[in-house]
């Protein structure tokens, strides 16, 4: 099999894999807690943008990727502002969301253009990122004495941070197209499998749930 043809089957693959963390969800959806029961809506909405782009053409679903951003930030944010202890830290959160939410508008207007979100797209994971790494080690403090193996928390967590780590990269995506198509496609493997990654480790959180 060719690379290109590798990539697009796992870029597919990855992108409506998130059946099984939603189906899980909703299976056991009674024993979720408030936090998952919000990042279960999420997935939700997410597929329903996904299965929404089908029905637009490869410049008009470009549009949609600043949707994306803007939504992953909304929710991420209501997610740990739940989860973090610190009031100092939940109103920074706040702060500096409402300020990516600004810029994720003046890029998509003036800056980069409608068709390209790379930049906000890079910024507003970095800060979904930063959020999360900063749970995963509350977690750790509090949960010390505990398996974090059968914490859901933690399994969302990790999720969330690979993620976002993989796709803060997208910034380079046309860096990437003008020196290396192989490099590229490279990139988006090993983003397709993250993201399957992050959807399973979903799907494990929410069925850790019932031990809970």
């Amino acid at each position: 099999m060719k690379l290109v043809d590798l990539a697009f089957y796992l870029v597919y693959i990855s992108t409506y894999i998130i059946v099984v963390p939603i189906g899980v969800g909703i299976y056991f959806r009674k024993y979720l807690s408030p936090v998952l029961k919000l990042l279960l809506l999420a997935l939700f909405i997410v597929f329903v943008l996904d299965l929404s782009m089908l029905f637009f053409d490869l410049k008009s679903s470009s549009t949609f990727f600043y949707l994306f951003s803007f939504f992953d930030l909304l929710m991420m944010t209501w997610i740990f502002s739940l989860l973090i202890i610190s009031r100092k830290i939940r109103r920074l959160i706040v702060i500096f969301s409402f300020l990516c939410g600004i810029f994720i508008f003046v890029d998509a207007f003036y800056i980069s253009g409608i068709s390209s979100n790379g930049l906000s797209n890079a910024l507003e994971k970095s800060f979904i990122l930063i959020i999360a790494i900063y749970f995963l080690t509350q977690l750790f403090q509090d949960k010390i004495e505990s398996d974090l193996l059968k914490e859901p928390l933690f399994w969302m967590s990790v999720g969330i941070i690979a993620y976002n780590l993989v796709g803060s990269f997208d910034i380079f995506n046309n860096a990437l197209v003008n020196y290396s198509q192989n490099l590229y496609l490279q990139y988006y493997v090993f983003w397709s499998i993250t993201t399957i990654f992050t959807y399973c480790a979903f799907a494990y959180a929410f069925k850790l749930s019932k031990q809970y």
